[in-house]
């Protein structure tokens, strides 16, 4: 599993952001999102025959994207 940090803290405004900005890569495909019990945002995405989540995860109180393939070419572009 891969692992890409976004913010040591969670924040609602820039999960959108980091959202929408995966949403134009074109090699990802958006799925859906949903919002946990804890409040925690799930964005799931396909890319490279593997799934991609971005996550605004209240419990460990980080925005980060984690990822079965290495993506780093494709989001740090």
């Amino acid at each position: 599993m891969y692992v890409y940090d976004i913010c040591n803290k969670t924040d609602r405004a820039l999960f959108k952001k980091s959202s929408e900005k995966l949403k134009k890569i074109q090699e990802m495909k958006y799925i859906k999102t949903i919002e946990d019990v804890d409040s925690s945002l799930i964005g799931e995405f396909i890319c490279r025959n593997g799934n991609v989540f971005i996550k605004n995860d209240e419990e460990v109180g980080a925005l980060y994207i984690e990822s079965e393939k290495d993506i780093e070419d494709l989001i740090f572009e």
